[in-house]
């Protein structure tokens, strides 16, 4: 009698208190149940169903919490990473920095160094708007100056092959002849600098080379990449934001 109480006892406390074993538990417990003393199995049934109950309980709540948790993290709103934010400001001033390309080549401007110096400050301000965005809205906030570099440097770029695709195409295909006046610039250029002669041809034919469509837009995405590292240290500094200068 005394063997088969200390079995039934060391089998019930064994039980993992988890939902997936209650039912197989109930039915062992009961079968155990059965082979005890008429004087004891009234107590033992009583003892299985509210441990049954009280482990019922325990699951329950659980579920229900994992459920609560569940919901909750599927109402907020997941943070952007720095990534995705750069590719998409960095589209966006890419575009801009073309329709300002375009409308430098329909008025014949391209050749104006001064006017050029207007695609960095189309970075600029999209470096200043992609930043201050990501920091106020997507960050709590806070913004590290490492994360203000990245950000800034990784629009810069996404930016810069959007313009170069656009440069390809346009002394490629659209009009190879525009890169005339670009080498005729140059060429005047070197007279300036008093370069005459064997040396100014020779120049002439590595300038020549340098403005091919394909090496416009290579060098074009490297120096824009360059000029928007450059210009993100400088506005991490001001953007930057902890918690301690919060």
């Amino acid at each position: 009698m005394f063997k088969k109480n200390r079995v039934s006892y060391l089998y019930r406390t064994a039980q993992p208190p988890t939902l997936a074993a209650f039912r197989p538990w109930g039915i062992q417990r009961e079968l155990v149940v059965q082979d005890l003393p008429d004087s004891l199995q009234k107590y033992e049934t009583l003892n299985c169903r509210q441990n049954s109950f009280h482990f019922f309980q325990i699951n329950l709540t659980y579920f229900l919490l994992l459920l609560d948790i569940n919901k909750t993290k599927g109402m907020e709103s997941p943070q952007k990473s720095v990534g995705s934010q750069a590719l998409n400001y960095g589209i966006v001033t890419g575009l801009v920095m073309v329709v300002y390309a375009l409308l430098l080549y329909v008025f014949d401007a391209t050749t104006n160094q001064y006017l050029g110096y207007g695609s960095y400050v189309i970075l600029l301000i999209g470096i200043i708007i992609a930043t201050k965005f990501f920091r106020d809205k997507e960050n709590n906030g806070y913004l590290n100056y490492s994360k203000g570099i990245g950000l800034g440097t990784l629009m810069a770029l996404y930016s810069s092959i959007i313009s170069g695709i656009f440069t390809f195409v346009l002394y490629k295909y659209i009009d190879p002849q525009a890169i005339e006046p670009m080498l005729q610039q140059a060429k005047e250029e070197m007279y300036r600098r008093g370069i005459e002669g064997d040396q100014l041809e020779q120049s002439i034919a590595v300038t020549r080379q340098f403005l091919k469509p394909h090496w416009m837009a290579i060098s074009g995405i490297f120096y824009t990449t360059i000029v928007g590292l450059i210009l993100s240290l400088v506005v991490s500094v001001f953007l930057k934001r902890t918690e301690q200068e919060r």
